[in-house]
């Protein structure tokens, strides 16, 4: 009986040395893991410094597809906007636009409710019913940070119905 006690003792001591060396991999494994492909760098900068310093938060090389503003002037195939640098975030100062108008462009009307349980209405207009004081948000095909005039790929007329 002696010599299967001693059996078994030697079968549960080599499962605990088999625990010991899949446990001891698994931490080896974590090591390699952090030293090797843990992001590493500067840690994110907290967002009351991104407001201290806002030329880190603006990179002027960024992409813009879009703006808002007021058209001032409706010309043929084309849109004259004003758009104010407190709409655009990457304008440092309200900026005159010239947006091209090519058969393709899209135009539609987005009626934003007083009561924010209402549903925004959007709906399908034409050039025609695009008219001098309208706020637009003119989305372009193309980069339009550093032009002043670009095509533009869809007309949206925003409309807010009044608090009644």
């Amino acid at each position: 009986m002696s010599s299967t006690l001693r059996a078994q003792n030697k079968k549960s001591g080599l499962a605990s040395w088999i625990i010991l060396f899949v446990i001891g991999v698994v931490i080896v494994g974590g090591l390699i893991f952090v030293a090797f492909f843990w992001p590493k760098g500067e840690k994110t900068p907290a967002a009351s410094s991104l407001l201290q310093n806002p030329s880190f938060a603006v990179n002027t090389e960024e992409v813009f597809y879009s703006l808002m503003g007021k058209i001032t002037e409706i010309q043929d195939g084309a849109l004259k906007v004003q758009a104010k640098k407190e709409q655009n975030y990457f304008l440092s100062e309200d900026t005159d636009f010239t947006a091209e108008l090519q058969e393709d462009t899209r135009y539609s009307r987005r009626v934003i409710p007083s009561n924010p349980d209402d549903p925004l209405k959007t709906e399908d207009i034409f050039l025609s019913d695009l008219k001098v004081g309208d706020e637009v948000n003119i989305v372009a095909g193309e980069n339009i940070n550093g032009k002043n005039t670009f095509t533009a790929a869809a007309v949206q007329v925003v409309e807010i119905q009044p608090v009644k």
